[in-house]
């Protein structure tokens, strides 16, 4: 199991990769907890699935040149079921 907020992480910084768009994600989880009243993002998720989602909505993407390639899908799950098997 991971041992830092994965649900306030960006994906990068999951991978202790901070870059200027990290803090985008972060204020993104901040408005999330301001208009929520304080609710935990995917308060009804482990952390695991809060990042099992996280990549499925990298795939999502509407503008497709900002879709995860295959192979960082392939590294993302492949860096989750190593935690899962700890």
């Amino acid at each position: 199991m991971l041992s830092r907020p994965i649900r306030w992480l960006s994906p990068e910084a999951i991978k202790l990769n901070h870059i200027k768009e990290s803090d985008i994600w972060s204020f993104g989880v901040l408005l999330w907890e301001i208009t929520s009243g304080g609710e935990i993002p995917l308060k009804d998720k482990t952390d695991e699935e809060a990042r099992e989602y996280d990549i499925m909505c990298s795939c999502w993407m509407v503008q497709p040149h900002k879709r995860l390639p295959v192979k960082e899908v392939e590294s993302q799950l492949l860096e989750l079921s190593q935690y899962e098997a700890v």
